[in-house]
């Protein structure tokens, strides 16, 4: 005796449709926030092994027995830029020079990373001593919008990602993206300095919009975050007393 054959009812079937829709809708809501949440961590990863690569770069590169730090890198090649008249960075903000170090090239959306050195830790012919002092500084906010509150004073290097908008820096062909738009001004304040495609290169001295940089929490677009506007800018710096123990602790210095 064949046992009966049950098909789904038009009432089951919308019910199963229904529930179809509702795990879909809920995928298309979280899924994008999960990749970017892991772009996000996959990019800060990375930026946490620039200030291993940029100390093991002062630890091989002396002049005199004095270790200076690399030039920002100025084209798709990621090797160091060139030197002005032999000893200083013809450039002392441009991209991290990743061919040099030997980090990843880009960040997880596909765009340079921005890096800008301090003069007293980047002269190829003089190299740095033990407690020089950097003017490069990072501050909590736009210089426009209040003083400095300050996050990290007196860094020899400072590097970051652009973020999940990518503005303000140039894909791994060296396509440009869009500048930050008016409204973001703490993202602004990160690209108003030199960089890898222009040539002239404000000194650093305390103050200096052209030598500070901006980190915090990230704010969605739309966002105030007192006045500074969106912000997605993954941020950070080669602390002066970092570079100066581990240099110490290989001989490298004093």
């Amino acid at each position: 005796m064949n046992a009966k054959q049950h098909g789904f009812t038009l009432a089951e079937l919308a019910v199963v449709i229904m529930i179809l829709g509702l795990v879909l809708g809920g995928l298309a809501t979280v899924l994008p926030n999960q990749i970017n949440n892991a772009r996000i961590n996959s990019t800060q990863q990375m930026l946490n092994t620039v200030n291993d690569a940029l100390i093991g770069y002062a630890m091989t590169h002396t002049i005199n027995g004095h270790p200076y730090l690399p030039c920002p890198a100025v084209s798709i090649s990621g090797v160091e830029g060139p030197l002005n008249g032999g000893a200083a960075c013809q450039r002392r903000e441009g991209w991290l020079p990743w061919a040099t170090l030997g980090t990843s090239q880009t960040d997880a959306w596909g765009n340079l990373i921005r890096y800008r050195v301090d003069a007293a830790f980047s002269d190829h012919s003089s190299g740095f001593l033990l407690g020089a002092t950097a003017n490069l500084q990072v501050c909590q906010h736009a210089l426009t919008i209040q003083p400095c509150q300050a996050v990290a004073l007196a860094v020899p290097a400072v590097y970051f990602s652009s973020g999940p908008d990518g503005y303000g820096s140039f894909t791994s062909s060296y396509t440009p993206n869009l500048p930050p738009p008016g409204a973001n001004v703490d993202e602004a304040e990160n690209t108003n300095g030199s960089n890898a495609t222009v040539t002239a290169d404000n000194p650093c001295f305390p103050g200096n919009a052209a030598c500070t940089f901006v980190s915090h929490s990230p704010v969605d677009p739309g966002g105030a975050a007192a006045g500074g506007g969106q912000f997605g800018n993954i941020v950070g710096w080669l602390p002066a007393n970092l570079l100066f123990s581990r240099l110490v602790a290989a001989g490298k210095l004093p």
